[in-house]
C-alpha cells in the first residue's frame, strides 16, 4: 500500500485527460500536461476531473509557471526541443500560462479552496502547485 495526497490508496488508475474513467476517486494528479493542451482543452480536463472525485476529493497539479522570468526561459527551451525537436513529449503546442490563470480556471468550473504552492526553491525550473477540493 502507497498514500497519496496524504490518504491510502490501492489502486492507482491512469486515463487520457479528456476522458478519466469513471471515478468516484479521492485524488487526481496531472503533472506537467496542461501546457501542451488549448484553453478550452484545460476546461475540459477541469471539469472531467470535477466530475469523478469523491465529494471533498483532491485535485493536484503540477505545472510550470511563466515567473520569473529566468526560470521560464530554460524551461520553455527544454520543452520546445522536448515537444517540436524530438518528439519526446506529445502535443503540437506550448502554451504556458500564470499559474493565477490555472487557479482561476480550476475555480471556474467549480473546485473550492483552490491554493497556488510554489515548489521551485533550489530548482532551475519554475515550478507549481494547484491544490483544489471538489465541493462535499
Amino acid at each position: 500500500m502507497a498514500a497519496a495526497c496524504g490518504v491510502a490508496f490501492n489502486a492507482l488508475h491512469q486515463g487520457d485527460a479528456l476522458s478519466l474513467p469513471d471515478g468516484p476517486f479521492d485524488c487526481v494528479t496531472i503533472l506537467d500536461v496542461l501546457y501542451l493542451m488549448s484553453d478550452a482543452d484545460k476546461q475540459r480536463v477541469l471539469r472531467e476531473c470535477l466530475r469523478v472525485l469523491n465529494p471533498g476529493g483532491r485535485l493536484v497539479v503540477k505545472e510550470l509557471d511563466t515567473q520569473p522570468a529566468w526560470k521560464v526561459i530554460p524551461s520553455r527551451l527544454q520543452e520546445m526541443i522536448s515537444v517540436r525537436l524530438v518528439n519526446l513529449t506529445h502535443g503540437d503546442r506550448l502554451h504556458f500560462q500564470p499559474v493565477e490563470a490555472l487557479a482561476e480556471a480550476a475555480a471556474a468550473v467549480g473546485f473550492e479552496s483552490v491554493e497556488v504552492l510554489r515548489v521551485d526553491q533550489g530548482y532551475l525550473h519554475p515550478h507549481v502547485v494547484v491544490r483544489a477540493l471538489r465541493p462535499s
